[in-house]
């Protein structure tokens, strides 16, 4: 299971933004929501486009313990380098 922390969600949301890729998130509203602290889980996902990984994320955000989900397409190279849960512990 892949994870990321709240700065590298962030920059991988500006990247897809910046890319134009398919499947994005309003950076506006990750800066706000977020949890700062949170770490934030990829349920599925699945290779797009031949270069490009979609996926679905669960996101904590600020003062709950329910998450939101979110889809973000991220190239393979972003995709690979992301620790597996048991390595962001």
């Amino acid at each position: 299971m892949k994870v990321a922390d709240t700065a590298t969600l962030l920059a991988l949301a500006q990247d897809a933004d910046k890319d134009r890729r398919n499947q994005r998130m309003k950076t506006g509203y990750l800066q706000e929501d977020l949890d700062p602290d949170g770490l934030h889980v990829i349920e599925h996902y699945f290779l797009h486009d031949d270069f490009e990984v979609r996926c679905h994320w669960l996101m904590k955000v600020k003062g709950s313990m329910q998450p939101v989900s979110g889809v973000l397409d991220i190239t393979v190279g972003q995709f690979n380098a992301l620790p597996d849960y048991e390595e962001a512990k």
